[in-house]
């Protein structure tokens, strides 16, 4: 090729392409992809003395190199995301989204959402260097955009919110670039080439328009041919913008023990057919609190077993967790949490709480895997159907003596709706009656039980689906008046 021919394949590259693409397609290596582009433009004129000796005369500056390369709008390779000028703008939008939200973070992940429509032109600018430069290239292999974005992108990320970046950072920054230009018909157009059957298997309806997945772009692009693409490609184009920013924390976890005193308050929200029966819950009195203290989005409420409706929980109190969703508060010390405990249990008199702790995500598997082992403690007022013989008194006075009793518990009639029907073994470690002096017939039942034990059911049998119940052992017909969770036995929070 002669001077002339070359001068000329330079001046047309430079008016369709970016200086750092036109180095990523000549594969030089990675350090000289980083620098800007003023450097990039004296290296590509020292490497090729012919590269647009008269258009790049005199580049002075990283705002005008590209100016003097005499291109016109976007790079029809990378759509102007790898210019430098174009970084500045994206970093304006995270820290603005950052300072708009205000959350509390020391790492974050960044993740990089670039437009689809660089499938279509990379492919484009791939096959125009092969054929344009193929006295130049021994391999075609560049480094993808992306790649190089996130290279350019994350010194100034780090310098510009002063954090520390990390795989596994608490903060996601989504960082989402548009290309407006060619988001309607070139989309459409390519998207149009898509071989509907072998990519979608379900039914679109017929005012829905099609989404133009990277997956979808793909599987066009293998339909289009040359002349095809060099059309839809040889197009002016506008510079890519930032779409949005999206910011999201990873869950913070509040662990603590609550006790419920009332026995008109279930645990959750009692919802039947969509319609709410009562009026709150154990779980709204403490983590709407504890939500708008973290301002968190939303939350997920999980306990260590759970008590009906009519039943206290006492004692040391049950444990519970709160996965709070995308915090912007993610820690607080024990002051902070010690008012927060102060809040929820001045609200009202049938909730309190106390230990609070933030707690790590490893730190939950903790309540779960204890729900089979740990042994809870109850108190249970009961009575006999009918006035005691003096065989079943002294059969109730004796029950301190059965330890380890293994009860056979077939699922409760009143839980069948949302269990399944089973038979479960279940163990009363411990039993100890207390007579009541002014009511022969009225006794207090005092119980250590492995968890998921239904108490009620062993006190009045449940029609025979618990056995033994307690009235098989004192050889009468007896029924539960009160019940009270004493204790869960579970170290909890974790120190």
């Amino acid at each position: 090729m002669n001077n002339t021919d070359a001068v000329k394949r330079w001046e047309e590259t430079s008016n369709k392409f970016c200086v750092r693409c036109v180095l990523r397609h000549l594969c030089f290596d990675w350090i000289w992809v980083l620098r800007n582009e003023s450097e990039i433009t004296e290296h590509l004129k020292e490497t090729f003395p012919e590269f647009l000796q008269h258009a790049v005369a005199g580049a002075d500056s990283i705002d005008n190199a590209n100016h003097q390369l005499k291109r016109q709008g976007s790079c029809h390779c990378c759509l102007g995301i790898l210019e430098s000028n174009f970084l500045q703008p994206c970093l304006k939008h995270i820290v603005d989204a950052l300072s708009k939200e205000s959350y509390q973070f020391a790492t974050y992940q960044p993740q990089y959402f670039l437009p689809v429509q660089l499938q279509v032109f990379g492919l484009y600018s791939m096959k125009y260097f092969e054929e344009k430069y193929s006295d130049v290239l021994k391999k075609h292999n560049p480094t993808d955009v992306k790649e190089v974005f996130k290279a350019l992108m994350e010194p100034i990320l780090i310098e510009g919110i002063n954090q520390e970046r990390d795989p596994n950072g608490v903060l996601e920054i989504s960082l989402h670039l548009k290309h407006v230009s060619t988001e309607t018909n070139f989309l459409t157009h390519v998207s149009s080439k898509c071989n509907e059957k072998k990519t979608f298997n379900r039914k679109r309806p017929k005012n829905d328009e099609p989404t133009f997945t990277l997956a979808r772009i793909r599987s066009a692009m293998l339909n289009l041919n040359d002349s095809e693409l060099e059309k839809l490609c040889s197009i002016d184009l506008e510079p890519s913008v930032v779409g949005n920013v999206q910011l999201f924390h990873t869950a913070v976890f509040v662990g603590g023990r609550y006790n419920k005193y009332s026995r008109e308050l279930p645990q959750t929200p009692w919802l039947v057919e969509g319609e709410r029966k009562l009026v709150s819950s154990v779980q709204e009195y403490i983590s709407t609190p504890i939500q708008k203290a973290f301002g968190a989005d939303s939350y997920n409420f999980s306990t260590s077993g759970r008590e009906d409706v009519d039943v206290r929980m006492l004692g040391n109190g049950r444990p519970f967790l709160i996965e709070l969703i995308n915090a912007r508060q993610s820690k607080m010390d024990a002051t902070q949490l010690t008012e927060i405990s102060h809040q929820i249990n001045g609200q009202n008199n049938d909730v309190s709480v106390h230990s609070l702790k933030v707690v790590s995500k490893s730190d939950c598997k903790k309540l779960k895997e204890g729900e089979e082992e740990k042994t809870k403690s109850y108190s249970a007022v009961c009575c006999f159907i009918y006035p005691p013989s003096p065989d079943s008194i002294s059969k109730l006075e004796d029950l301190s003596k059965i330890t380890n009793l293994e009860l056979k518990q077939k699922t409760p009639i009143r839980v069948l709706h949302r269990r399944p029907l089973a038979t479960r073994s279940r163990y009363v470690h411990a039993i100890k009656a207390e007579r009541n002096s002014n009511d022969s017939r009225v006794f207090k039942l005092l119980l250590s039980t492995q968890a998921g034990t239904y108490v009620k059911e062993f006190v009045h049998g449940d029609f025979g689906r618990t056995t033994p119940s307690l009235g098989d052992l004192l050889s009468a017909e007896v029924d539960i008046i009160d019940l009270d969770v004493e204790s869960v036995n579970l170290q909890w929070p974790p120190t």
